[in-house]
């Protein structure tokens, strides 16, 4: 796992478990989709504006179909309605 964590953020009030219960998903998630050509997951953290982070994780998989592309940025509008986002049947 390679990391390109900002230096000096802010503390922010978050739920602990769920954070690291989603990164963990994210990172497991990347992993998965390298599985096959290697490579290595990004995760990185900077400021999006005040008062917001932006925490991402990233890999060089094979990426996703168009229709689940859609479900993932209807994601990003419920976040506490996490859901598996992969190329699997």
């Amino acid at each position: 796992m390679h990391t390109d964590l900002a230096a000096d953020l802010p503390k922010i009030t978050a739920d602990r478990v769920q954070l690291q219960q989603m990164l963990m998903n994210f990172m497991l998630n990347a992993i998965e989709a390298m599985k096959e050509t290697g490579g290595v997951p990004t995760a990185k953290s900077q400021l999006d504006g005040y008062p917001q982070l932006l925490i991402s994780v990233s890999d060089t998989g094979v990426g996703l179909p168009a229709e689940k592309m859609r479900g993932a940025y209807r994601q990003s509008l419920a976040p506490e309605s996490f859901c598996q986002l992969d190329a699997s049947p």
